[in-house]
């Protein structure tokens, strides 16, 4: 009898596994089923243009920002026509609302549309706004055309209006006593116009005693019409004054002595298709820059035409993490009506840093004191001063500079690990003033037989999110200079770049 139970309960058992074995492959096979549905479904998502619209944009979340301004920003969706585009345009509305600045978190979802209206969607956004609108920032850069990095002090108060609008002011100082004091506004959008718009007045205060024997002070406004990843156009409109505290200005400096206006618009077009900033290792990279000068119909307003352009290309070398960048730039100024003033003019020298990061900086040239390569004249003597080494840094409108860099890995693994590398370079490059002599009397052959080289080596520290800075420690010797006209500097640099 025992035995009999024990047989039929193995039996029950046997046939509870089976039945349990039926029923786990019977929904395997239905989940299987529904996975190639999805699966075949998302492959015609992708690869068909399935037709599909933007039923309505629903916002939600936002306390402060006006819901006009968040619809603009997704305006593009409610074009949308396809399921990919719709996708597309999803993701960059997603984008452009995290560089507004004015959102802790921002989510956008796709949903599905009322049932009565097949073929559509609707995108949720859900937003987090900050409970402060004031923000204070303290950083350290370096400015182009500045001799030694300053301290920037920003406070900023964002959506005022409701319109994601940031205003700012902001106070900044450097080593070479340049002080600037600033303040702004920037909206991201006006009417169809996507592209930030941003408007500045400043006053700032430039020492340049110890490299030309003068001093500029600019009151100005400064008009931001187009900024995009590769385009952008400004205008500038500046009061600038020119001084000698010294009293020992050169004859040509103290004819460009007093007051000038600068009315300009600067269009600047870049792109960067390396790999990386610091250390690429292949792509290329180019930049122009085109400045007009002489807007606004004044007697003291300066008139110029500047050109510049940047060519960069970076490939790998067949051994090792090697890697060779060389690249041109060059510069013109063509003066209308008036010869160009001395804070216009292009300066070449003060770079110590390998010219492979500084990309549409065409004053960079490393081995030269800071506006030390090109065109100066002697100070005028005093009492107290009678030697003539003491020059002034002229400047010139046209100039054009070449380099080659390779990249290598130090062979120590922990320097390897840590990103430092080290990089051999040379450098070749002229300026000159042709509105002296005379464009009928340039030469070019006597141009590219006065050309400066220099040569160097070092050790690249790059930028990490501790210390957001470059670090490099260079040894450079000049291989060719004018003599009594250029400054050169010493053969060991060390320098951080912000």
């Amino acid at each position: 009898m025992l035995l009999h139970l024990k047989k039929q309960r193995e039996r029950t058992g046997l046939k509870a596994i089976w039945s349990w074995k039926k029923k786990k492959e019977s929904s395997d096979s239905k989940h299987n089923i529904d996975c190639s549905k999805i699966t075949n479904l998302l492959n015609q998502l992708s690869l068909e243009a399935v037709p599909l619209r933007v039923h309505d944009v629903i916002i939600q979340g936002n306390t402060r920002t006006k819901d006009s301004a968040i619809e603009a920003v997704m305006e593009d969706l409610k074009h949308a026509s396809t399921f990919l585009k719709i996708i597309e345009d999803a993701c960059i509305a997603e984008a452009r609302l995290k560089d507004l600045g004015i959102f802790e978190h921002v989510k956008l979802v796709i949903a599905a549309g009322p049932r009565e209206l097949p073929g559509t969607v609707n995108v949720v956004y859900s937003g987090l706004e900050p409970e402060k609108l004031r923000e204070v920032n303290v950083s350290v850069s370096t400015k182009l055309g500045a001799i030694s990095p300053s301290v920037e002090g920003t406070l900023k108060w964002k959506n005022l209006l409701g319109l994601a609008d940031i205003w700012d002011g902001s106070v900044s100082y450097g080593k070479d006593e340049r002080a600037e004091f600033s303040t702004g506004v920037s909206l991201p959008r006006i009417g169809g116009w996507w592209s930030p718009v941003f408007t500045r007045v400043y006053l700032e205060s430039q020492d340049w005693l110890k490299l030309s024997s003068y001093k500029q002070q600019s009151f100005g406004l400064a008009l931001g019409l187009l900024s995009t990843k590769n385009h952008k156009l400004s205008y500038d409109l500046a009061w600038r004054t020119l001084t000698d505290p010294s009293k020992m200005a050169s004859k040509s400096v103290s004819g460009e002595l007093g007051h000038n206006l600068l009315s300009s618009i600067k269009y600047i077009y870049q792109l960067d298709a390396r790999d990386s900033p610091w250390r690429p290792t292949r792509g290329y990279a180019y930049s122009f820059i085109t400045q007009l000068a002489g807007l606004y119909p004044h007697g003291r307003t300066a008139r110029f035409l500047r050109q510049e352009f940047d060519l960069r290309y970076a490939l790998p070398l067949v051994f090792g993490n090697t890697a060779l960048n060389f690249g041109i730039s060059g510069g013109v100024i063509i003066p209308w009506g008036k010869k160009t003033s001395l804070p216009d003019r292009i300066f070449m020298g003060g770079s110590s840093f390998s010219p492979v990061g500084s990309l549409g900086q065409l004053g960079s040239f490393s081995g030269f004191s800071h506006r030390g390569l090109g065109p100066s004249e002697p100070r005028r003597q005093t009492k107290e001063t009678t030697s003539t080494s003491y020059r002034d840094a002229l400047g010139g409108d046209l100039a054009f500079a070449a380099f080659a860099n390779i990249s290598f890995d130090l062979p120590v693994k922990v320097l390897r690990d840590a990103g430092i590398y080290g990089h051999v370079f040379a450098c070749a490059g002229n300026l000159v003033n042709i509105q002296e002599k005379g464009w009928y009397n340039f030469s070019p052959q006597t141009f590219l037989q006065t050309s400066r080289t220099s040569v160097g080596c070092g050790v690249v520290i790059p930028p990490t999110r501790i210390l957001p800075a470059a670090m490099e420690l260079n040894f450079c010797r000049v291989l060719r200079h004018s003599v009594g006209c250029d400054q050169v500097r010493g053969s060991a640099q060390f320098n951080l770049k912000f």
